[in-house]
């Protein structure tokens, strides 16, 4: 009987021990876990801003690029009228060219 005490406590002496190292085990586990999603949340809240920083100076480069269409489109608007004006200048400069010849060879004095 005695020895059968003395194993049985041996036994759960070791169990015991057995017990502790898995509580241990399981303790550092959670700490590292704890860390880990502590880690993983903080990156995520550092990609959510990053990505609403994106999204701002997309917002911004769209509204700039429309800005920038706006203004290519007013001058090429520009550059017709010019052009049209061009011509008409050209035209007019044809016609009083025309007209100082008609005046030169029925010797009316011009100026």
């Amino acid at each position: 009987e005695y020895l059968s005490s003395a194993v049985e406590s041996a036994y759960l002496s070791n169990n015991d021990k057995n017990i502790l190292r898995v509580a241990r085990d399981r303790d550092d586990f959670i700490r590292m876990q704890a860390a880990k999603d502590k880690k993983l949340a903080s990156q995520a809240e550092t990609i959510a801003s990053q990505s609403e920083t994106i999204n701002s100076q997309t917002e911004t480069i769209n509204s700039q690029a429309e800005t920038i269409n706006s203004q290519t489109e007013t001058i090429s608007s520009q550059s017709e009228t010019i052009n049209s004006q061009s011509q008409e200048i050209s035209s007019l400069t044809d016609e009083v060219s025309r007209l100082k010849k008609l005046l030169d060879d029925n010797g009316i004095i011009h100026e």
